[in-house]
């Protein structure tokens, strides 16, 4: 019998399903298998590309912790984002 192909078959979900499409997490979106940093992410590729003084900015200062029925991630997919949440 082969061995199951989805990450998270073996794999801890850490991300709260934040990156589901069609039923299942695409992984490789971001990540390769030679290791899990997001190697292949590119922010600029998003609906917030990071340029001018955006570059700068630490991540943790717009993806925050956050938690839902008891389980902390990181909140990568930011739905309402607005200059006056920062800039006020």
């Amino acid at each position: 019998m082969p061995l199951n192909t989805y990450c998270e078959s073996c794999h801890k979900e850490v991300h709260n399903y934040q990156f589901k499409t069609t039923g299942e997490n695409d992984c490789l979106k971001c990540h390769t298998t030679s290791n899990w940093k997001p190697e292949k992410f590119d922010h600029n590729n998003t609906r917030f590309s990071l340029t001018g003084a955006h570059s700068l900015i630490e991540c943790e200062k717009c993806h925050k912790k956050a938690e839902s029925n008891g389980v902390m991630f990181v909140k990568y997919k930011i739905e309402d984002f607005k200059c006056a949440t920062c800039h006020f």
